[in-house]
């Protein structure tokens, strides 16, 4: 008998870590680089995820009450 599927958690939102990362920023004094190097991922993406906060709230607000997956990808567009 094949053994259940763990569910897979849920990642964070794209926002939620967008400001995880504003406050590492904050609380220890770092730049992008740090934070980059700390997580593990490049400059680059660091800068690309912080721009996600850049987004009007109004738009946000209205793609999650009309429950529309926000995406990096849907997000570009805006």
């Amino acid at each position: 008998m094949p053994e259940p599927e763990t569910p897979k958690p849920k990642k964070p939102s794209l926002f939620r870590l967008a400001i995880d990362i504003l406050e590492l920023m904050e609380v220890n004094d770092w730049n992008q680089v740090d934070v980059a190097k700390h997580l593990g991922i490049s400059r680059a993406r660091v800068t690309q995820i912080l721009n996600i906060l850049k987004i009007p709230k109004e738009k946000i607000d209205r793609m999650e009450k009309e429950s529309v997956r926000i995406t990096e990808r849907r997000l570009r567009n805006l």
